[in-house]
């Protein structure tokens, strides 16, 4: 499969950058949308109450299930 033509395209025209190789360049681009790992930079205060009631009831629906109830 050939290259495709729009990463290095987009390197030259919005990062400045025309010789970038693609992981870089996918890097650039990714760097800033990543979701955090850790639940506490995700959620506000009342969020994590929500998440924590949730985690409850998951765990209570995985029992369930090793009991094949």
């Amino acid at each position: 499969m050939p290259p495709d033509p729009c990463a290095p395209l987009y390197a030259a025209d919005h990062l400045k950058m025309p010789d970038l190789p693609l992981a870089q360049i996918l890097d650039k681009v990714i760097a800033d949308e990543h979701v955090p790992y850790l639940a506490a930079m995700r959620y506000k205060d009342s969020g994590l109450r929500t998440r924590r009631e949730w985690e409850k009831v998951w765990k209570k629906q995985r029992e369930e299930d090793c009991r094949g109830l």
